[in-house]
């Protein structure tokens, strides 16, 4: 079956490598191990909040960009490791991949409604943030569990 959709096989050791990467940069920025870099101009989209100022515009900041950098790399790696083929790609790999993926947006809405309706207030904004990222460990553990379920079962079946 043709999957024009997938990454190479190789993208996979590549994804997981920016997944650890993005995780260092994010924790070293949230516990201030990386010292700010001082002023710089970034493009923004979408003016601060209580601005006057244009939607497209430079404005100055003082991070560090270890979280831009993090966000990045893990997103990255999120996307190379959930959308790589497998060394044997076929018909059955698709339909678990698919599957999985239908149970993973499951998983994930059911979770958001869950955290909807228990976290209130600023303490919301916290877990909302890490939650959007969360699909992501939902499919490829689910993924990774059906094939390593298939390939057992195809073990055991040759003794």
């Amino acid at each position: 079956m043709k999957t024009n959709y997938l990454f190479p096989t190789k993208c996979k050791t590549i994804g997981w490598i920016l997944i650890v990467i993005g995780l260092a940069f994010i924790l070293c920025e949230d516990m201030d191990l990386i010292p700010q870099i001082g002023p710089t101009k970034v493009v923004s989209l979408i003016p601060e909040q209580g601005s006057c100022d244009k939607h497209f515009s430079f404005i100055t900041t003082n991070d560090t960009w270890a979280d831009e950098i993090g966000h990045v790399a893990l997103m990255l790696g999120f996307i190379l490791v959930s959308f790589t083929r497998l060394k044997e790609e076929d018909e059955y790999t698709v339909n678990l991949r698919m599957k999985s993926f239908a149970w993973a947006v499951k998983a994930y809405g059911l979770l958001y409604i869950l955290m909807e309706l228990t976290v209130y207030g600023g303490g919301f904004l916290l877990p909302f943030f890490w939650f959007h990222w969360f699909i992501f460990p939902l499919f490829i553990i689910k993924f990774q569990y059906e094939i390593w379920k298939f390939r057992k079962e195809v073990v055991s079946d040759e003794e």
